[in-house]
């Protein structure tokens, strides 16, 4: 039986599910081994869970966004952070309190109440089995990560920056080169 997988996002750019969907052909031949049954941003028809994987982009500013996280969690096996705005918060955990009220009161008046919360990474309401990290995802970090979970194997978390990977290749350092650095090469 293949494992049902589910992705979800809450508030983001939905940029890591794009990137996802650029996989084209490696997307192809994961989800020949896997069943995706709930997908907003790619098909029509969406399961409700138990799922086997649920993947998460974005992060919960609502408090109905964090009980439908912890509806998922409650509903699958494994849960992985998707992106920066998952795995940190990302840009709308950036701005701090005092310049949002102040910009919420500049562009809606005073008597405005706003809805969402700060923002957070999934971490801060449920357990995350795997973080991958990045705005948007690496693609050949997703493709690992989801062949490992697909072979029943809990990735290790890859906790080193991305210079590692430079230093550890022998190439030299773009930034040090007085050069812009767009990650390893």
């Amino acid at each position: 039986m293949r494992p049902k997988i589910a992705i979800f996002d809450f508030t983001d750019c939905e940029g890591c599910e794009v990137a996802i969907i650029s996989l084209r052909e490696k997307l192809l031949e994961i989800a020949d081994k896997v069943e995706i049954v709930n997908w907003r941003l790619a098909q029509k028809r969406n399961d409700k869970g138990p799922y086997d994987i649920v993947l998460i982009e974005g992060t919960p500013i609502t408090q109905e966004e964090i009980d439908i996280l912890k509806s998922l969690r409650d509903q699958t096996k494994i849960l992985v952070g998707l992106g920066s705005c998952a795995t940190l918060g990302g840009i709308p955990a950036i701005i701090d309190k005092e310049a949002r009220s102040h910009w919420y009161k500049t562009i809606y008046g005073s008597e405005y109440i706003p809805k969402g919360i700060d923002a957070q990474p999934l971490t801060a309401y449920v357990k995350v089995d795997y973080l991958i990290h990045g705005c948007p995802v690496e693609k050949k970090e997703v493709i690992r990560v989801m062949e490992e979970l697909i072979s029943g194997k809990i990735p290790k978390q890859i906790n080193y920056s991305v210079c590692f990977e430079c230093k550890l290749a022998g190439n030299p350092c773009r930034l040090l080169e007085k050069k812009v650095c767009l990650g390893p090469i």
